[in-house]
C-alpha cells in the first residue's frame, strides 16, 4: 500500500507518496481525493529496462533541501540488490510554498564490469492506478487530457500536443522539462 510521505507545508499544493513494496509513488494535488500521476522509475541498462520493482531493497531518506523555488523536502530512493546491476536512485523534491517538484534518476555502477546507460524513465507509468483508474487523473474526462510530447529535436518531427491515449510508439517522450 502507498504510505503518504508528507511535502511539507499545506501551502505547496502537492503531495508524495511512495508504495514501499513496490517502490512505485503518487504525487496529488493537496486536497485531492487521487493521486494526479501514479508511476514508478527505471532505467535501461546494457540493452534491458531495470524497473524500480526488479530491485529488491529500498533505502528512503528524507531531508530538507534550499531549491531553485525555496525550501522544499526532499527523497532519495535507492534501489539496489539486482544481481550484475547498478543502483538506480530518484530523487523527488517537492516545494513547500510553491506548486512545483522536481525529479532525477541516476545509476550508480556498484558492479565490477562497465555498464552503459541508455536512458532513464522518470515517469514509468502503465496500466492501471492505485485506486484502479486512469494512470494520470487530472480531475476532468479522460477523452481531453492532453500532453505535449518532445523529441530530441526542437524541430524535427514538429512537436505536437496529443491527447494521452495517441502516443506516438506508444509513449510520450519529454526531454528537459515537460
Amino acid at each position: 500500500s502507498f504510505m503518504p510521505k508528507s511535502a511539507g507545508a499545506a501551502t505547496s499544493g502537492l503531495k508524495f507518496f511512495l508504495n514501499s513494496k513496490t517502490g512505485s509513488y503518487a504525487i496529488s494535488a493537496l486536497g485531492g481525493l487521487h493521486p494526479v500521476l501514479t508511476a514508478s522509475v527505471a532505467t535501461r541498462v546494457n540493452g534491458r529496462w531495470l524497473p524500480a520493482s526488479k530491485f529488491p531493497h529500498r533505502v528512503v531518506t528524507k531531508s530538507e533541501v534550499i531549491g531553485m523555488l525555496g525550501k522544499a523536502d526532499e527523497w532519495t530512493i535507492t534501489y539496489s540488490g539486482l544481481k550484475d546491476a547498478p543502483e538506480l536512485i530518484y530523487e523527488v523534491r517537492i516545494y513547500r510554498d510553491a506548486p512545483f517538484g522536481e525529479m532525477q534518476a541516476i545509476t550508480r555502477n556498484t558492479t565490477t564490469k562497465t555498464i552503459h546507460v541508455e536512458g532513464f524513465r522518470l515517469i514509468d507509468a502503465t496500466g492501471l492506478s492505485i485506486h484502479g483508474g486512469t494512470i494520470v487523473d487530472l480531475a476532468g474526462p479522460a477523452t481531453e487530457d492532453r500532453v505535449l510530447s518532445a523529441s530530441f529535436s526542437e524541430d524535427e518531427p514538429a512537436m505536437q500536443v496529443r491527447d494521452l491515449a495517441n502516443a506516438e510508439k506508444k509513449m510520450h517522450l519529454g526531454i528537459g522539462t515537460q
